[in-house]
């Protein structure tokens, strides 16, 4: 992420400035099995984010019209009216059908509506964020299958050779316990 200006660049930096919106969110789900959790936030009243629920289950939206490609849809208005929320215009994120999360732009207070190139925009970023995490869970993938080979590797010389077996795992002990003592 570049810095300039105080300013981080990120996913949800560009699309609030570009849109003239207040404040948006990039929520993520995790991908081993964690909630939908906001992970990058710009313009939001302290403490507004963390009561916004986001279970597609009985949340904030209503997940069904994004089976279709579309927009999802604000199911909790009485929420909304109680955090301020004037306008918001979310759209899931997506890998075909596994659900990666939702990016959402909201304007508060006596801000001006949305307009309607806004959600054409919100989608070219949001295809921008979904690259971002398919390209990051590859990545993860990707690391834990080489580790894994790593240590079939060293598996296999304990299997060959008897008097070197254990050898990695005492290496690697060490140079963690001197990582620790170093603060590392």
């Amino acid at each position: 992420w570049a810095m300039r200006s105080g300013c981080c660049h990120c996913c949800t930096c560009r699309p609030t400035r570009s849109t003239g919106t207040e404040a948006g969110f990039v929520a993520t789900v995790d991908p081993h099995g964690g909630p939908l959790a906001i992970r990058s936030q710009r313009g939001f009243p302290e403490g507004v984010a963390e009561q916004l629920d986001l279970s597609p289950e009985a949340g904030f939206f209503d997940w069904a019209p994004s089976g279709d490609g579309g927009a999802l849809v604000l199911q909790d208005l009485d929420t909304a009216a109680r955090l301020g929320i004037r306008s918001l215009l979310a759209v899931p994120l997506a890998d075909g059908e596994a659900p990666l999360g939702v990016f959402a732009l909201v304007n508060f207070g006596q801000s001006r509506t949305f307009e309607a190139g806004n959600l054409d925009l919100l989608e070219t970023y949001a295809e921008q964020i979904k690259l971002m995490l398919r390209n990051a869970r590859l990545f993860e993938d990707f690391t834990s299958e080489y580790l894994q080979t790593v240590m079939s590797l060293a598996r296999s010389l304990d299997a060959r050779r008897a008097l070197t077996r254990g050898h990695h795992e005492r290496m690697a002990d060490v140079a963690e316990r001197i990582a620790r003592a170093l603060a590392l």
